[in-house]
């Protein structure tokens, strides 16, 4: 039962900072771009190394489409026009 509970904070705190993140992107916040790249980033090395560990490429596939899409569509030209006059 606490690990249960452990588990449900984590997930709302997570959903929590997803939502505040994503709003300030949708504002156009440059610092949020710039944190959703570093995080997007890092979730995608983090599922290339799992695969590297498990030598197992396609459960992990679905994982990396997810921040590669986050990359190309933050750094589009629109985009980037969009955060730079918005900040």
């Amino acid at each position: 039962a606490r690990l249960f509970g452990l588990v449900a904070v984590v997930a709302a705190v997570s959903g929590a900072v997803a939502v505040v993140l994503g709003r300030h992107v949708q504002r156009g916040r440059q610092w949020a771009r710039a944190l959703m790249i570093i995080l997007s980033v890092l979730s995608a090395a983090s599922v290339l190394a799992s695969v590297a560990i498990t030598q197992a490429v396609w459960p992990y596939v679905l994982g990396v489409v997810y921040p590669a899409l986050c990359l190309v569509l933050l750094n589009t030209r629109t985009a980037r026009s969009w955060f730079h006059r918005r900040t």
